[in-house]
């Protein structure tokens, strides 16, 4: 029987030691858990603290700053304001301390290290200070993620006013931390699958990164330019454009310094092809070239040709001309189609013949019109106009009405002229055909 009662005592107390040892490690593991919570709330609330800080740091802050101060000039930037309406506007303080006019001139503007397209030039005269201003416009850089001008940086030349075939008299630059000069990091752009490379090689890149159709049905390109020469600035040149094969006159071209990049946009802006009913923008082709901005005898360092289909290459479509009645054929053969649409005399400035051109050859052709005369009168229009490798072009030769009037025409019955083809890169003839047109 005592066997049995100390064996109960004994089995009692091992469950009392093994009950305070569960208990033990319960109150352990909940102490643990709320050091854990702690820790964990403790760090975001760090966070949280260190983000707001961030954000209370990073605040417009500006001063004056002295671009220059020699003893001929000095050029000082007085204020920032980013809000202004026609852009982002740099004020600036330009004295002429010499005792001949000179003129400042900004050569260049970078944001976020991005080149912008701003045209400033200043002349101060004699002893003089001009308060001014000029303007970036902020809407490109939006649109590509740049909300906030981190770094502003500029360049001006000091030029001889009364002699711009001088060199400048010094070239001088700044960069401004709008935020501190630790925000000042250069912008990086992403390459995106919808990107369209139209141009790459060691030297320069051109992409087309965007297109929109805006609210007066032209369209819009936006182009992303990389210079990667460490010592030349290039000039990136749209030369010709064709919207369904139709050429229209837009041209257009931006300046991108060594080592930097740039946006820029390209407008389809032709009223020709509102007038013969193109609104759609099926098929757009680009000719486009990258040349020396300083040499414009320089080689092509990139040239190429690119077609850009908005809604797809399925989707485009080549413009078809319907024949008129007024129409007369001036050229048909092999290499092109030149027809007369009609002519207007009746305009306020000028008296207008609208022709329209097929160029069915692969090289660029340039058609003019020579010997021209109406009435059996000389007068030369001075026409000439390109046409793209197979593309279709609208154009108008104009007769300014005081010629006319100076020739004693009231009524134009007869035009007579040679119209010549020849090939615009080589001059080297194709064929010339005599026209005469009756009104």
């Amino acid at each position: 029987m005592k066997k049995v009662i100390a064996f109960l005592t004994a089995a009692l107390m091992l469950f009392g030691l093994a009950a305070c040892g569960s208990e033990k490690t319960k109150t352990e593991t909940d102490a643990s858990d709320i050091t854990a919570g702690e820790t964990t709330l403790q760090s975001q609330e760090e966070t949280t603290l260190a983000e707001k800080e961030e954000a209370e740091e990073k605040s417009f802050s500006f001063k004056e700053t002295v671009v220059a101060d020699k003893d001929a000039y000095s050029i000082k930037v007085t204020k920032l304001n980013p809000d202004a309406k026609a852009g982002y506007e740099v004020k600036l303080e330009l004295v002429n301390k010499d005792e001949k006019k000179l003129n400042f001139y900004l050569e260049a503007v970078f944001v976020n290290g991005v080149q912008a397209e701003v045209f400033f030039g200043e002349d101060v005269p004699a002893g003089k200070t001009a308060n001014t201003s000029f303007y970036v416009e902020k809407e490109i850089f939006e649109k590509n993620g740049m909300k906030e001008f981190n770094s502003v940086e500029m360049n001006f030349s000091v030029n001889d006013a009364e002699n711009w075939n001088a060199d400048p008299i010094a070239v001088e630059g700044a960069v401004i931390y709008p935020y501190g000069e630790k925000y000042g990091e250069s912008y990086k752009r992403e390459s995106l699958p919808s990107d369209i490379v139209l141009i790459d090689n060691d030297i320069v890149k051109m992409t087309v990164i965007g297109w929109e159709k805006d609210t007066y049905g032209d369209f819009r390109l936006t182009f992303y330019m990389e210079n990667r020469s460490d010592s030349k600035e290039y000039r990136y040149v749209v030369e010709s454009c064709a919207v369904n094969g139709v050429q229209t006159g837009c041209i257009n071209g931006y300046d991108v310094s060594a080592g930097k990049v740039s946006f820029g946009e390209f407008s389809v802006i032709d009223e020709s092809l509102k007038e013969n009913g193109i609104t759609e923008f099926t098929d757009i082709r680009l000719d486009i070239g990258v040349i020396e901005a300083e040499s414009w005898e320089a080689d092509y360092v990139a040239r190429d040709s690119v077609n850009i289909y908005p809604e797809g290459i399925d989707k485009a479509v080549k413009y078809e001309r319907e024949a008129k009645a007024a129409d007369v054929v001036l050229a048909d053969n092999d290499y092109a189609t030149v027809i007369a649409e009609g002519f207007d005399s009746q305009g306020a400035d000028f008296a207008t013949l609208k022709l329209y051109f097929i160029n069915k050859t692969d090289k660029a052709l340039t058609f003019s019109i020579d010997s021209a005369s109406i009435n059996d009168i000389m007068l030369d229009p001075f026409y000439a106009q390109e046409v793209g490798a197979g593309n279709m072009r609208f154009s108008k030769v104009q007769w300014e009405k005081s010629m006319l009037t100076d020739a004693e025409i009231t009524a134009v019955e007869v035009i007579d002229f040679s119209l010549r083809a020849y090939e615009s890169d080589s001059y080297n003839d194709v064929f010339t055909q005599e026209c005469q047109l009756r009104p």
